[in-house]
């Protein structure tokens, strides 16, 4: 997936709402990489669900569109 005007980022922030979903690399920076510091990885966005039906949603459009997701949490 690749950001970009009227892409699967902008439909997903349409869907969710700018507050919901993140791609400001400095944002992204802190949880891409593991507490260890062993482990980094790439992400376009971060979606940060308000809800269980914000997980939904965000689950079931990213499945249709063939987009992958790791969740984190703890």
């Amino acid at each position: 997936m690749m950001p970009g005007p009227g892409g699967p980022l902008a439909t997903l922030a349409a869907l969710m709402g700018p507050e919901v979903l993140r791609t400001d690399p400095a944002e992204l920076e802190p949880v891409i990489e593991d507490h260890r510091h062993l482990y980094h990885g790439k992400a376009v966005a971060l979606a940060l669900p308000r809800s269980t039906r914000d997980v939904a949603t965000i689950l079931g459009y990213c499945n249709a569109q063939h987009i992958g997701v790791v969740p984190q949490g703890g």
